[in-house]
């Protein structure tokens, strides 16, 4: 493995319970610990992108092989669910362990190949007031406003030392398909609070501080103010996903984004070429 992989939490149902005598079914028994498990880490089922399940001679007991569709029918939300189903006789939980683990791991490696040196620009997103969202297709950036129409003039840092908005915090960009992988559709994106989403590897040995970033007709700097994340942040994409970007790996490959500062004004607008420059 590349980097760690965590297990949150879990459930199992009651050892004692006998469920012939209840005429329960296998359906049940997995309903009752996926509902446990989603319980213990606080994730709703929406937030749940991939299914793996563990089972051995399951169809002995319920008349079918393909344990995928049971899971599908717990919550509406599972349906579409790409689910697979995992049968190594005892070691059946643990393969099934592996494979959710490399799907994580996937991620990451689709990340990792984010071009180095010239991308495209897929999303900007206003914050006209607090937790409001404007996507934007045309929009200027300014020296002295960021991202006109955006509140980042009006919004207090802690870190500004004059409680004022800090100069080196005027925009963030986060990589696309990072986005992609906590956020999942494109329309959920905005919820980061990020303005700008750009396909280029953001990595801090790629974008270190200092590094002039052109988008459209404007040019950024990135800066050393850390961009991390939040309780918003976790609310939004989940526990998970607020780990995988503050673990060692995420803060390498600064999976949050960055922070830029404005150092050359100018029209942007999906689509527009992101290069260092």
């Amino acid at each position: 493995m590349t980097s760690p992989i965590f297990i949150l939490g879990g459930a199992q149902t009651d050892f004692a319970r006998h469920w012939s005598r209840e005429e329960a079914t296998i359906f049940e028994i997995l309903k009752g610990s996926v509902e446990g498990a989603l319980e213990s880490v606080k994730l709703d089922a929406s937030q749940v992108q991939v299914a793996h399940i563990g089972n051995f001679a399951g169809e002995l007991f319920s008349q079918q092989g393909h344990l995928g569709g049971l899971f599908a029918s717990i919550s509406p939300a599972f349906h579409g669910l790409p689910t697979t189903r995992s049968e190594a006789a005892c070691a059946s939980g643990s393969v099934a362990v592996l494979a959710a683990m490399a799907d994580l791991e996937a991620g990451l490696d689709e990340i990792r190949k984010s071009p180095k040196n010239q991308g495209v620009l897929d999303l900007i997103v206003s914050r006209p007031e607090e937790d409001a969202r404007e996507v934007m297709s045309l929009a200027d950036l300014d020296v002295a406003f960021g991202l006109v129409g955006d509140t980042w003039k009006d919004r207090p840092s802690a870190r500004s030392g004059d409680g004022k908005a800090h100069p080196d915090m005027q925009i963030t960009i986060m990589n696309s398909r990072v986005a992609a992988l906590v956020a999942g559709d494109k329309e959920r994106w905005q919820l980061s609070g990020d303005q700008l989403f750009a396909d280029i590897d953001l990595s801090a040995q790629n974008m270190p501080p200092g590094t002039r970033i052109a988008v459209g007709l404007a040019i950024l700097e990135a800066t050393d103010q850390p961009h991390t994340g939040c309780k918003k942040f976790s609310g939004r994409f989940g526990v998970d996903a607020l780990k995988l970007i503050s673990s060692p790996t995420g803060e390498e490959l600064q999976l949050r984004g960055i922070n830029c500062k404005v150092v050359q004004g100018g029209e942007i607008k999906p689509g527009d070429i992101v290069k260092k420059v």
